[in-house]
């Protein structure tokens, strides 16, 4: 059987303190076919020396760096052009990987699928949580009420650059967009039950939480895909933006029908919340 080649992409900005975990998960994969590209978002800390330091000597690595300040998604746009990956996936500089990771995508291969994908571990300071997440087969409609996939997926190059890549346009909700993109024009996707990611909470660095990017993000989200989305999943959505923005909840909007997606979200912000 041939190995595929994957790309593995990692894009920072200012996470001096963290990047090296991320980083040394990704090399001390028990899959060796594949390289790994970082994309330093013009940092202004340590971060570039630190990851200079971390991957001096290992040749199937690459270290990008914007002259400006340019964003996630373009800096993950990036990454999938300069990528030589038949498959890739991507970690966020604050995560890891367990050590199998790439191997266990690998070993469930199936083109009938548009993408891969795992729960998350979600690690803080008092404790370790695994997302229960929807797993199995994952469709347009699991996906129309909120994300269920995560946040990383393990997908093909040419299937990522035939649907554009990620919306640069979009201040946050990225991932989710991306994900709806490619399941709405390539078909079903695959969960694997096996916990793979890493997803760490309990750092001083915030992920994205402004409320004004969340709000510009869920319009265009709507605008974007309006043609596909019953009331059902506009109230799921409005749910799940209020919910992100840590804003209070109209009973108009939490008493009407809520998926189960929508409860799973709901927990996963209680254990944000308890860790601060």
């Amino acid at each position: 059987m041939n190995k595929p080649f994957i790309t593995v992409y990692i894009t920072s900005y200012n996470r001096e303190d963290l990047i090296v975990r991320a980083i040394n998960s990704v090399l001390n994969q028990t899959y060796d076919h594949f390289e790994l590209i970082i994309v330093d978002d013009c940092s202004t800390d340590r971060t570039v020396e630190n990851i200079k330091s971390c991957i001096r000597g290992f040749s199937n690595v690459r270290l990008l760096i914007n002259e400006k300040n340019r964003g996630a998604c373009y800096s993950r746009n990036l990454a999938i052009k300069e990528s030589r990956g038949e498959y890739i996936t991507g970690l966020d500089d604050d995560d890891a990987f367990s050590i199998s990771r790439l191997q266990v995508f690998v070993n469930n291969i199936d083109e009938k699928y548009s993408f891969l994908c795992t729960p998350l571990k979600v690690i803080s300071k008092s404790m370790d949580y695994k997302a229960q997440n929807k797993t199995g087969v994952i469709s347009l409609d699991d996906m129309k009420n909120c994300n269920c996939i995560g946040n990383q997926i393990f997908v093909k190059k040419k299937l990522l650059v035939q649907t554009g890549g990620f919306d640069e346009s979009f201040p946050a909700w990225q991932d989710y967009e991306l994900f709806f993109r490619l399941l709405l024009k390539f078909g079903k996707a695959y969960k694997i039950k096996t916990y793979t990611y890493l997803h760490y909470i309990d750092h001083e660095y915030g992920r994205i939480t402004n409320p004004v990017k969340i709000n510009d993000a869920y319009d265009k989200f709507i605008v974007k895909h309006n043609n596909e989305l019953s009331k059902e999943n506009l109230n799921s959505l409005l749910f799940t933006k209020l919910l992100t923005q840590r804003a209070s909840i109209p009973f108009s909007v939490l008493f009407k029908r809520v998926s189960s997606c929508d409860l799973r979200v709901f927990k996963y912000f209680l254990l944000k919340i308890r860790s601060v």
